[in-house]
């Protein structure tokens, strides 16, 4: 594992940024223990604002890298389960509600006051992740309703939300999976690609901000309500990874992760060097070639944008961000947030 881990190491020579030929091993410092909230949403708006979002209405934020982390619970909402989160700045954010009544909630004085700005109590919405290209354009994916995704829209950074025109249709049985906010991306402001699995392990993909929507098929472990595709990262508008198994089978690698290098039309299984087990979300380190994934079972880095993985950390996670400039890296999963740390 050490002679592998300084190969991939090596690549990073080639061409990161941030420092990143100086880099070799990452090791997570543990930052905030929070007994009993699972944490499954992450924002990091830059090197020293994060927010996390969890269960029993959990949200916390730091403002000074992780030093500190302030927490609490949204009057009202002890009870629902904030599966995402996103954040614009240190003040402003929107927590995403999962279920029936799905609720989001939006604050711009820093956690202090929470404002409801939608609320659905129909029995089969099941709201997993939402992404924004910009502080204003966002979605938010729900599994389907009806036979179709339901995929919701706004133009005022969460103020409003409209569902969208055009819906794709799922097969029956399939479903996303709300387990770090991470099964959208958006490599350009047109561009819409999320995943799916249960009965169906695909790839969606619009270019005109979901006017049309095609899909791929992809290869990892799909055909029951346990497993699929569970993240997917873009690291521009060709190069991608997506990572997933089954959640009931944490150990067991499987077929868990693919990479794409035409948008997402096509995917090439990583058969060699794969992650170490079901994975629940991964991550580009941007503007490098490094990219981190996470779950139950521990986290593994790549060094080569996911053609090989090699596992550096027993500690397991739902969700992982790194800051835009790619400085800070936080983690969060079952009542805990850790920042990456890099050992020469």
């Amino acid at each position: 594992m050490k002679i592998f881990l300084a190969v991939l190491a090596a690549v990073v020579i080639s061409g990161c940024s941030c420092n990143a030929t100086k880099l070799s091993h990452p090791e997570w410092q543990t930052q905030m223990n929070e007994a009993g909230v699972s944490f499954r949403g992450l924002c990091a708006v830059n090197s020293e604002a994060a927010w996390a979002s969890g269960s029993g209405g959990t949200f916390a934020r730091t403002i000074d890298g992780g030093k500190t982390w302030q927490s609490g619970k949204i009057a009202g909402a002890e009870k629902i389960d904030f599966r995402d989160v996103a954040a614009f700045d240190e003040k402003t954010a929107v927590v995403f509600g999962i279920a029936s009544p799905a609720k989001f909630y939006k604050t711009t004085d820093g956690g202090k006051n929470w404002k409801l700005v939608y609320e659905n109590d129909n029995n089969d919405v099941f709201f997993s992740a939402a992404s924004f290209c910009d502080n204003k354009n966002g979605i938010a994916l729900s599994d389907p309703v009806g036979g179709k995704f339901l995929i919701l829209q706004t133009l005022d950074g969460g103020e409003n939300w409209k569902q969208m025109e055009n819906l794709p249709g799922a097969i029956k049985g399939e479903g996303i999976f709300a387990a770090s906010g991470s099964n959208i991306a958006r490599p350009a402001r047109d561009r819409i690609i999320f995943v799916t699995g249960c009965t169906a392990a695909r790839v969606f993909m619009s270019a005109d901000n979901g006017a049309e929507w095609s899909f791929a098929n992809a290869p990892l472990e799909g055909g029951n309500g346990t497993s699929g595709i569970f993240s997917i990262a873009m690291k521009n508008e060709n190069q991608g990874i997506i990572i997933g198994g089954d959640y009931k089978k944490e150990s067991e690698i499987g077929t868990n992760a693919a990479i794409t290098t035409d948008g997402g039309r096509n995917w090439r299984l990583i058969e060699k060097n794969k992650p170490s087990g079901f994975r629940e979300c991964v991550v580009y380190r941007p503007g490098t070639n490094i990219a981190l994934t996470v779950g139950p079972n521990g986290s593994d880095v790549s060094y080569d944008g996911g053609g090989n993985w090699a596992r550096f950390s027993a500690e397991g996670f739902h969700a992982i961000a790194f800051s835009p400039d790619g400085r800070s890296c936080w983690a969060a999963g079952r009542g805990r947030i850790a920042k990456l740390v890099w050992r020469d």
